[in-house]
């Protein structure tokens, strides 16, 4: 210590013998960083993230779509499933023009409705015509349409090939395979009496509407009837003979029926039915489950 406070009393006269007059001055003021000299560009990075994220999102759509076994083409249906071809639908919009889409207007597809192209008409007939053939090969009358899924589009084709039927003046019944028969009367364009939803009649033939002006009839469920209380009409004896009594009134007899995925009633409606047609979505259900259906239906 007393070494140190001996230097430091003597520092300013050492100080003054060495420097003499040597000035110092201050070249550069002290400077601290008021930011990061690694600015990240906020807006850049966002944006990159955005592109990488959207790439990964389209890669992984592609290999969902590319692995998964649907069927995405008329080459394919034939190459997976069990059953035979009848004719391919092309995609056909479901609006008019842009103010119908932002009103979530959707047409009717039903052959000869505004708006229905000429490709859709064309194919409904040639589906009516293969329909028919098959009928006179087999002289079978009573015709199931069906598909694994909901919304394949069974309905539509059912209710198009009863309308082009009945244009040809043949005797069409179309039956609602379904406790709900909103989406049938609305492509067919039918409003009911009311009687036919406020009363419930015991007599299936009863419940038959017939389109005026037209050779097409129609078989609703009553609007409260329970799913259940449906399932039980349908596999009764007095439905089987209404069946058959029908067989001699009508040319075809169409059977709108449910989706066979957890529905019993598909199954049901198969063994009242001559053959079936089964619908299929692109690249909507399994072949697996396809399969699955028609080997149900063959049975």
């Amino acid at each position: 210590f007393r070494q140190l406070k001996t230097l430091i009393s003597l520092y300013p006269d050492i100080s003054r013998d060495v420097l003499g007059k040597i000035v110092m001055e201050v070249f550069e003021e002290p400077s601290f960083p008021s930011a990061p000299s690694n600015y990240i560009n906020y807006t850049k990075t966002y944006r990159l993230s955005f592109l990488i994220g959207a790439g990964l999102v389209i890669l992984i759509v592609v290999l969902y779509t590319y692995y998964h076994d649907t069927i995405k083409n008329k080459w394919e249906l034939e190459d997976k499933l069990d059953t035979k071809l009848i004719t391919v639908f092309y995609h056909e919009k479901s609006y008019l023009n842009l103010k119908e889409r932002l009103l979530r207007r959707k047409k009717r597809l039903l052959t000869g409705a505004p708006g229905v192209s000429f490709n859709f008409s064309e194919t409904v007939k040639k589906l009516r015509t293969n329909i028919s053939y098959y009928q006179d090969k087999t002289k079978g009358k009573v015709i199931l349409f069906t598909s694994y899924a909901s919304k394949e589009g069974k309905t539509t084709m059912a209710a198009n090939v009863a309308h082009t039927m009945a244009q040809k003046k043949q005797k069409v019944l179309i039956i609602s395979g379904s406790h709900e028969s909103g989406d049938l009367l609305n492509i067919l364009n039918i409003n009911l009496p009311k009687k036919f939803s406020s009363e419930k009649s015991n007599s299936v033939a009863e419940r038959i509407y017939t389109k005026p002006d037209s050779t097409l009839s129609v078989l609703t469920s009553h609007e409260n009837t329970r799913p259940g209380e449906f399932a039980r009409f349908i596999a009764s004896e007095k439905f089987k003979a209404f069946l058959e009594r029908a067989r001699e009134i009508f040319d075809c007899i169409i059977i709108d029926g449910p989706a066979a995925k957890d529905n019993s009633n598909t199954e049901v409606f198969a063994r009242l039915s001559d053959f079936s047609v089964m619908v299929v979505r692109q690249n909507m259900s399994t072949s697996t489950n396809i399969n699955d259906t028609a080997d149900m239906l063959n049975k």
